[in-house]
């Protein structure tokens, strides 16, 4: 997979788990994701946001949270059922 970050730039990396289950620790406690996807460490702080696409240039998720280790997605079929957004190729330029 790759992504274009704000901070890092342009970087790509290999998925490790496609199908993964992380505690992140926010301000308020520990918070459990499931069905994460995992890859190397392709990202840094501001990077958050930035659309992950596999190396054929599909779109594979939204780049979630990281470390100096990994990288965590999730994948974008979870984020447009979340959502209720739709995505239409044909509308794409």
């Amino acid at each position: 997979v790759k992504k274009f970050g704000r901070t890092t730039g342009l970087e790509s990396g290999e998925v490790r788990s496609p199908d993964a289950r992380i505690r992140v620790k926010f301000d308020d406690g520990l918070k459990e994701f499931t069905d994460q996807v995992i890859c190397d460490s392709i990202s840094s702080g501001g990077d958050s946001g930035s659309a992950v696409v596999t190396n054929d240039s599909r779109l594979a998720g939204l780049l979630f949270a990281g470390s100096s280790e990994i990288t965590i997605f999730n994948k974008i079929s979870n984020v447009l059922d979340e959502t209720g957004l739709h995505l239409n190729p044909s509308e794409v330029y």
